[in-house]
């Protein structure tokens, strides 16, 4: 085989596989069936996991995104309890720090 047979071969070879891709992407360019039945949410909305769904496929572009929606959700649900949890933390410290000021007051008299 010469170069220019393997050169058009495969020249023809990635135009289809770009046809392919490109048929593909047609059928979802709506958006609206790119994250049917993608993922599974709690009550607040958040996404516990991603599924794939059988019969139908999901392109890496939808994943990623799935993938960083579902990481920042959670990473912003992790900063509300541990700010929640500050927020005690700080309620307490005054309590005792009232009371140990209390204590020492009477223990000076």
């Amino acid at each position: 085989m010469k170069f220019q047979e393997v050169f058009v071969s495969k020249k023809y070879y990635l135009q289809n596989q770009n046809i392919k891709n490109i048929n593909w992407y047609k059928r979802y360019l709506n958006g609206e069936n790119l994250f049917q039945d993608a993922f599974e949410a709690d009550d607040a909305g958040r996404i516990i996991f991603i599924k794939s769904a059988y019969d139908k496929e999901m392109s890496f572009e939808v994943l990623h995104f799935l993938q960083n929606l579902m990481l920042n959700q959670w990473l912003r649900h992790c900063v509300s309890i541990t700010e929640r949890k500050e927020k005690e933390l700080d309620i307490k410290i005054a309590l005792l720090t009232n009371k140990i000021a209390l204590l020492d007051s009477k223990t000076q008299s």
